[in-house]
């Protein structure tokens, strides 16, 4: 398990500060407040249609209360027709009337409807029919197909009992209306079927009366329907009256909303989903139906997802800020120390980086600051410690230079001594000696003019020329140079070289030329002869005895000079030595040349 969170871990680490902290913040504010939203939008959902189920149930039941209430009245009409002793007497003797009888039992009919003037606003006719379909009575409002009656004929034989049944009809008027039918048997003989009583009441009696003020929301649909599917009353106009709901589906799901009040049914019709809230007339043998659409129920619901919406985009928005400005004092604090890091990986080791702050970015500004001391005092010690070192390396090698360039002078001047009679060019060789001595053993001065070095070896060219004859010297020197200062006895011991190692071993006349410049922004001091210079492994050799330090004499003066100027300059500064056998040696010296042309910058010091 360890090794998984050390994998997350080292993954997380691969995301930038700024990004960790915002998907942080989007984490630990937007989820939990999507997670609460959604689960209250989910249960104030449940709660919403729960309640609409329950209220719309007991608003359905009180309807139908009502409009049983209504019915009832029509019915009791209908009953007082039937044991009516004029219909009653008309329906058993019709047949014998003739026609001032029939019109007077027509008035008679007619007067006791009158008395009913307060229910005759809603009806649109009443027939008395015989049971041979002869025409006892026709208020004659608005005509009706016989068909109708017929169908509720038909019916009423088919239960076998003298209640009533309601369905529906068309005048020839087209208005829609419900049509109450009832038998009527004989009072003397109930098992007798005298005939038949149709009272057709206006559909709009129903839906613009009983229930037209009742909304059960934006989009629903309230209407009746008989027990077969046939709409008997609506208000919408996408379920007409006299249509058929069976084909669309509804006629189920109505049945088992009336039958399990507490359980929520839904149905989907004309491309939408809605609520079924029904109530069943066991007496009308029809359904109260209300239809309530999801979008209406969910109306709520929208708008607080909405809410929500528009809450989780402010917290979006907060939680950028937020992250950004929180991203901001740790990244921009970082950012300067690793600018100070960078600067001291460039070699500025006075660099200290600025925060105040207590928190841990803070804390390791002062570490980095604190090893940044530390690192100073230890260049410090290790520049002191150079600094030692390197100037009591120069007195060793300004004490190794002495005891050479003595014992080869001695050296020169016995030769002398010994082939001269006069003792002209011993005197000469004791003058340019002592000359030499004060300029280099008794004076201390570590840096002296090119002229003054250039002095010491017109000197030492004197003693050598006791020993090795007459050759010639050129000199050629910037006049800019003339007072640039340089280490003291640099010169002398290339100068030796030339003379023992190059002329000595020629043949014809020697000649010596050195040239003083500046070029590319240093000091090039080039010392060449026409001697007997070196072939390639010659001048390996010496190269690898340079490296190596040499025994010889002349090594250690080569390997001296060559020391003297790295120490003191650096190692970009030094000699090079070019030789061909035969044609003799170039050897080039590289010095660093300041503005001033006579302060050479010290190697290692700052």
């Amino acid at each position: 398990m360890s090794r998984h969170w050390n994998a997350l871990g080292k993954w997380i680490r691969r995301i930038k500060i700024r990004s960790r902290l915002l998907y942080s913040f989007l984490i630990l504010s937007l989820f939990p407040l999507i997670t609460i939203g959604f689960f209250s939008i989910s249960k104030s959902s449940d709660a919403i249609f729960t309640k609409m189920n329950t209220s719309s149930y007991q608003i359905m039941s009180l309807l139908k209360d009502k409009v049983r209430a209504e019915n009832q009245k029509f019915v009791l009409l209908s009953e007082q027709l039937t044991l009516n002793p004029v219909i009653q007497s008309a329906m058993q003797h019709y047949l014998s009337y003739d026609d001032t009888a029939k019109r007077d039992i027509a008035v008679k009919i007619d007067a006791i409807l009158r008395d009913k003037y307060e229910m005759l606003s809603s009806i649109k006719n009443v027939i008395v029919t015989t049971t041979a379909g002869d025409t006892v009575f026709d208020l004659g409002y608005d005509a009706v197909d016989l068909r109708y009656l017929t169908a509720q004929n038909e019916i009423i034989d088919a239960s076998g009992n003298g209640g009533y049944v309601l369905g529906h009809a068309m005048t020839k008027r087209g208005v829609p209306c419900i049509l109450l039918s009832r038998p009527v048997n004989s009072t003397s003989n109930w098992s007798q079927r005298l005939g038949y009583v149709h009272i057709l009441i206006d559909e709009a009696f129903y839906s613009q009366k009983l229930y037209h003020e009742l909304d059960m929301g934006e989009g629903s649909m309230t209407f009746i329907t008989d027990s077969e599917g046939q709409i008997l009353s609506s208000r919408s106009s996408a379920l007409p009256v006299g249509s058929g709901i069976v084909d669309d589906g509804l006629l189920e799901p109505i049945i088992r909303s009336a039958m399990d009040t507490e359980q929520m049914h839904s149905v989907e019709f004309m491309s939408g989903k809605y609520l079924v809230s029904a109530s069943f007339d066991i007496f009308a043998d029809w359904y109260l139906v209300s239809l309530i659409p999801y979008d209406y129920l969910n109306s709520e619901t929208y708008a607080i997802r909405l809410d929500i919406a528009v809450v989780c985009l402010i917290v979006l928005v907060l939680a950028c800020g937020c992250s950004y400005y929180l991203s901001s004092t740790i990244l921009r604090p970082l950012a300067r120390l690793v600018s100070s890091m960078r600067r001291i990986q460039d070699g500025e080791l006075y660099v200290k980086a600025k925060d105040d702050s207590r928190d841990e970015v803070g804390s390791i500004h002062q570490i980095f600051n604190d090893m940044v001391l530390t690192i100073q005092r230890l260049l410090a010690q290790t520049e002191a410690v150079e600094k030692a070192k390197r100037e009591t390396e120069l007195q060793m090698l300004q004490a190794q230079i002495n005891p050479h360039f003595l014992f080869n002078t001695l050296n020169s001047l016995k030769w002398a001594a010994m082939i001269s009679q006069t003792g002209g060019g011993v005197a000469d060789g004791l003058g340019a000696l002592a000359q030499l001595l004060r300029n280099t053993i008794v004076d201390k001065a570590e840096f002296v003019t090119l002229e003054e070095e250039l002095d010491n070896i017109k000197n030492y060219i004197i003693i050598q020329k006791i020993k090795y004859g007459s050759f010639e010297v050129h000199y050629e020197v910037d006049p800019d140079l003339r007072h640039y200062r340089v280490l003291k006895f640099l010169l002398q011991p290339i100068v030796e070289n030339s003379i023992i190692h190059g002329l000595s071993e020629a043949e014809g006349s020697g000649e010596i030329r050195i040239i003083c410049r500046s070029r590319g922004g240093c000091a090039e001091i080039v010392i060449m002869d026409n001697g007997a210079g070196m072939n390639e492994m010659q001048l390996s050799k010496l190269r690898r005895e340079q490296r190596g330090h040499g025994e010889r004499l002349a090594n250690i003066g080569i390997h001296n000079v060559e020391e003297r100027i790295k120490l003191y300059f650096g190692k970009e500064y030094g000699l090079h030595i070019e030789s061909e056998a035969g044609r003799g040696t170039i050897t080039t010296l590289t010095l660093p040349l300041n503005p001033d042309m006579g302060r050479p910058v010290q190697y290692g010091t700052s």
